[in-house]
């Protein structure tokens, strides 16, 4: 996996993996079941937090704990594409290895993070109420692969005895 071999101490990351996950869990357990709490079992439209009361407790509540999911996921989910923008772009300053040339590929990675950001940022704010739907659109053509695709190949590479 490519953030276990970034990781500072690879030899704990599987302890690492396991308390975010844990956490992970909890948050999604707590955030879900405050969303029944707020809205009950009758639930049968599409939850968007911007049609609740805005001035419940709970409401306040439940939309602090989904930006703070999005804020601590957001590292997770952008470090491939940062690593794939660095190896390509940053190719060159790998061969050196005095302070100078670390010191420029150090900067070139912080603005080339700093850049996918604001991408990323400004693609949201141009779709503006267009999102949910682009968001369905990605989410329908680049998450079947996860869904079909590759938990089949993983079974054939780690559990398969035959083709």
């Amino acid at each position: 996996m490519p953030i276990m071999s970034a990781c500072d101490c690879p030899e704990k990351f599987d302890s690492i993996l396991l308390q975010a996950m844990v956490t992970l869990t909890v948050v999604y357990c707590f955030f879900g079941d405050v969303c029944y709490l707020i809205l009950g079992s009758d639930l049968d439209t599409t939850f968007i937090t911007q049609e609740l009361d805005q001035g419940s407790t709970i409401v306040l509540v439940l939309q602090v704990i989904y930006v703070i999911n999005l804020l601590c996921s957001y590292a997770i989910t952008i470090f491939p594409t940062n690593n794939i923008i660095e190896d390509y772009t940053l190719r060159f300053l790998s061969k050196k290895k005095d302070s100078r040339s670390k010191l420029i590929k150090e900067l070139f990675q912080n603005c080339s993070r700093m850049m996918v950001c604001l991408a990323a940022a400004y693609c949201s704010i141009a779709i503006g109420k267009k999102l949910d739907k682009c968001l369905s659109v990605l989410g329908a053509l680049l998450c079947a692969p996860l869904a079909i695709l590759f938990p089949a190949l993983l079974h054939l590479k780690s559990l398969a005895k035959t083709n």
